[in-house]
């Protein structure tokens, strides 16, 4: 069933949490929301037509139904960010003289928001207070809360970034000069964790397998590459089905990785893919 809308959208997020599917015209700068079921229209956002923004390039919604805007200014490498609530649409202050192009938005446990640029800012909604944390630095790609509420932050030249503690301890992974061991590129796209705990990391090249170590308490690396199988060294999008497959979006083409052997399958259009 297509989306009843007459507009040509460019752009659609699905937030699982209230099951909504936002249709983004960028154009007209408004958002349709959806209900993911009926996919009946439920709400409709509308910016001010007169705002110079470029783009709507990100939306979230927190657990408590507030969707959050990021616009988008790329002649000035910044963003801005509103919080539509009950109706209305109010800009975020705090961050407003130094918001850079937002690439990342989350919600931790805790209920705080967690917004990526050039760095990590953290907004707590119960003291209406923002932080941002020392040490990491790079343009902010994704956000990634594993099975042990550590954070992972993906970044674009600056390699993925594990925050443990609350920020009190952040471990940073670099593309090593041999390539021993190392993540197989400074540009994270992609976090995952399967079911047995291991880390997939997916990059501009290559996709990563990442395996902590106990006994010498470090993580462990294994790379594949085109070579290895994969349609694309550019990975996208990692997931896991229930048997245990590992399915793997590239920029060329889906593939699906066997957990058990590695063994890769491939599909492009020619397969149905669109």
């Amino acid at each position: 069933k297509l989306l009843p809308t007459t507009f040509p959208f460019n752009d659609i997020v699905s937030k699982s949490s209230k099951q909504s599917i936002f249709s983004i015209n960028n154009l007209e700068k408004r958002i349709e929301i959806f209900d993911i079921q009926s996919l009946e229209r439920t709400d409709e956002i509308k910016l001010d037509p007169n705002m110079s923004f470029s783009a709507i390039n990100k939306v979230f919604e927190d657990s408590k139904n507030n969707i959050w805007i990021s616009t988008l200014y790329p002649e000035k490498g910044s963003s801005d960010l509103f919080k539509y609530s009950d109706g209305e649409l109010l800009e975020y202050e705090p961050l407003s003289n130094r918001m850079g192009i937002i690439g990342a938005i989350f919600e931790d446990k805790s209920g705080r928001l967690w917004i990526g640029e050039r760095e990590v800012f953290i907004y707590d909604p119960q003291t209406n207070k923002t932080s941002f944390l020392k040490n990491i630095r790079g343009s902010i790609f994704q956000f990634f809360c594993d099975k042990d509420e550590n954070m992972w932050v993906a970044t674009h030249g600056r390699g993925l970034y594990l925050v443990k503690d609350d920020g009190n301890e952040i471990i940073n992974f670099r593309k090593k000069v041999d390539g021993t061991n190392s993540i197989s590129d400074d540009h994270v796209n992609f976090i995952y964790q399967a079911n047995d705990n291991t880390f997939w990391i997916g990059t501009m090249n290559g996709l990563n397998k990442m395996v902590f170590n106990p006994n010498n308490e470090s993580y462990e690396f294994t790379h594949f590459f085109l070579q290895d199988g994969l349609p694309n060294n550019r990975i996208t999008g990692i997931v896991e089905d229930d048997n245990k497959h590992l399915w793997i979006g590239t920029s060329n083409g889906l593939a699906k990785m066997n957990l058990a052997t590695n063994e890769i399958q491939n599909y492009f259009e020619e397969d149905g893919l669109l």
